[in-house]
């Protein structure tokens, strides 16, 4: 049976570490600074994504977006079958619908939605709007990156919601 790597254990005199070492199953995390406006940025309908860390770079536990939303922009309510999804507002005001609540969220304030909870947010103002979201665990990154190349296609952003376990939620009508 193969044995851990050492983490930093103090054995007795005369032991030490077995030869068969088991390889670490993390990639190895490096230190890293992204300056402002910098990683991997794209466009998307409403505004601009900016991939500050990614499920590559963090051994999949989470991924950080920057996005810069338009004015009178926004994302439908939908779920997320596999992530958590949180927001921390930089600049501008955004419009929270999760679980049923609607509030509003500006500069500083922070916004949790769960995986498996309805979400949506607006941009109901007249200036744009720009926000951290961080996705947990990681792997959402390439529906972003994916959508963004398919256009008005309703037909293939329904395949590649199933892909990435996300829904949209039809409000009851009343």
């Amino acid at each position: 049976m193969a044995v851990p790597k050492d983490r930093g254990t103090i054995y007795a005199p005369g032991c030490r570490m077995a030869d068969t070492e088991m390889a670490d199953p993390l990639p190895a995390l490096r230190p890293r600074v992204i300056p402002h406006g910098g990683g991997e940025r794209i466009q998307v309908r409403g505004g601009w994504l900016s991939f500050l860390a990614t499920g590559e770079q963090t051994g999949g536990a989470y991924a950080v977006i920057e996005t810069d939303n338009d004015p009178h922009t926004g994302v439908g309510l939908h779920v997320h079958e596999r992530e958590d999804e949180t927001w921390f507002v930089l600049e501008g005001e955004y419009t929270f619908e999760v679980g049923g609540q609607t509030f509003c969220a500006g500069s500083g304030d922070y916004v949790f939605g769960p995986r498996n909870v309805p979400n949506s947010y607006a941009i109901l103002t007249e200036v744009a709007a720009r926000a951290l979201i961080m996705v947990t665990p990681a792997g959402f990154e390439g529906f972003w990156r994916e959508s963004a190349r398919l256009g008005e296609d309703a037909a293939a952003h329904r395949a590649l919601g199933e892909k990435y376990r996300v829904r949209p939620v039809m409000r009851p009508q009343t």
